[in-house]
């Protein structure tokens, strides 16, 4: 927040230059969690520091997140929603893993509860992909402005996105929860 200045050095005196800033909101996800297939179908781990997604033929190794966030003081003159998550691969096997979001309509799960066997359906429609292709933890941006603005339009106050890994590897993506921070 507060005032920014930009100098600006036009190489014709005659043309005019205008910045426009905008004042972005961030919102912090009111619940994540990663639920776990196979021996883990009805663990929950919702308190976790972090958030896991894998895709796997092994149920053992299927991971998928959720993130939860509360969207009811933005307004609906929305110009760019971004998903901003922190994250890593686990390792380098794959050395670049491409993660989708998904939107999922139900938002009454709870971050303490969710698990494999209850974890709400997410829409088939992939909203955005970001490639994961570090071990270090850098920030990965997701391009949710449609579904936020089309969530905002209808009235909803909550929306729920599902992260998962496009194809299956070996690897994990590992991310930042809230309880991390």
């Amino acid at each position: 927040g507060g005032n920014a200045t930009q100098t600006i050095t036009t190489p014709v005196n005659d043309v005019i230059y205008t910045a426009n800033y905008i004042q972005a909101t961030i919102l912090s996800a009111v619940a994540d969690a990663y639920v776990n297939g196979g021996k883990n179908a009805n663990a929950n781990f919702g308190t976790a520091a972090t958030l896991i997604t894998q895709t796997n033929s092994s149920p053992n190794k299927s991971f998928e997140t959720f993130l939860k966030f509360d969207i009811s003081t933005i307004s609906t003159n929305i110009s760019s929603a971004v998903l901003r998550v922190s994250g890593r691969l686990n390792n380098t096997q794959t050395p670049s893993i491409a993660v989708e979001a998904h939107n999922v309509t139900n938002t009454s799960w709870l971050e303490n509860t969710i698990n494999w066997n209850n974890k709400p359906v997410a829409q088939a429609s992939v909203l955005a992909t970001a490639s994961v292709n570090s071990t270090t933890n850098q920030y990965y941006d997701w391009d949710v402005t449609a579904q936020v603005v089309s969530a905002r339009a209808a009235g909803l106050n909550f929306i729920t996105l599902k992260l998962l890994n496009t194809n299956s590897t070996n690897n994990q993506v590992i991310y930042n929860s809230k309880e991390a921070a």
